[in-house]
């Protein structure tokens, strides 16, 4: 009973981790854009979500690397964010936020 009581908490946090939808876009912004620097995370959860108290980009942000699910990279002055590892459900449910290339053909 003990692994059923691990597993299930495990997949609790998990799911606490993506039940903000800041988190979320943040996520996917990331892995369809690749690595990104605070200024161009505001500006896009800006324009989707209205504006954004800095503070509250940090904390999800830094909700996001403890999980692991985010890293960080760069200098302290210029860090960049990129996608570690998202758990395989939650990761094939991302939204798209942009559009897959189209066939010049």
């Amino acid at each position: 009973m003990a692994a059923t009581s691990s597993e299930a908490t495990a997949l609790a946090e998990e799911f606490r981790l993506a039940s903000n939808a800041g988190r979320i876009l943040i996520l996917a912004y990331l892995r369809d854009r690749g690595p990104a620097n605070w200024t161009q995370l505001q500006t896009f959860l800006s324009a989707h979500m209205g504006p954004i108290n800095p503070n509250t980009l940090q904390f999800h942000i830094k909700v996001l690397l403890s999980a692991k699910w985010v890293k960080r990279t760069g200098s302290d002055e210029s860090p960049l964010y990129s996608i570690a590892a998202i758990p395989g459900g939650i990761a094939e449910r991302l939204p798209q936020v942009v559009a897959p290339a189209r066939s010049t053909r």
